[in-house]
């Protein structure tokens, strides 16, 4: 049996690069599971660099440390990424956004939509 992969995990994946035909191994947090597909947002340490469009797509992390990130991060909400199973979970999960998160993330997104 496969394992239990449940939303709102984090885990290390090989994300695609939005602008070329490369990737990155990244942190990447669950959104969805459906067959043999993962729905992921990608994680970024980057933000400073980044223009006032870009940030706006960043939901900063609060509580990395306890989501087992060694830094602070940021959920890229502007695309989110489909691949396959294998891809993701071929590592165990290095951990999962506290509750807090979950909820200010869902408000984010929300927001992002409501303001589309």
């Amino acid at each position: 049996m496969g394992k239990v992969i449940k939303p709102m995990d984090l885990y290390i994946a090989n994300i695609p690069f939005d602008d070329v035909s490369k990737s990155k191994l990244r942190p990447a947090l669950v959104v969805d599971v459906y067959g043999e597909y993962v729905l992921v947002f990608k994680i970024t340490s980057k933000y400073v660099s980044k223009s006032n469009t870009v940030r706006k797509f960043y939901y900063p992390i609060k509580y990395w440390k306890e989501a087992g990130l060694l830094k602070k991060f940021y959920v890229d909400i502007h695309k989110n990424y489909r691949i396959t199973r294998d891809i993701v979970f071929n590592r165990p999960p290095i951990g999962r956004l506290k509750i807090t998160d979950i909820n200010d993330l869902f408000l984010f997104v929300q927001n992002y939509k409501d303001n589309m």
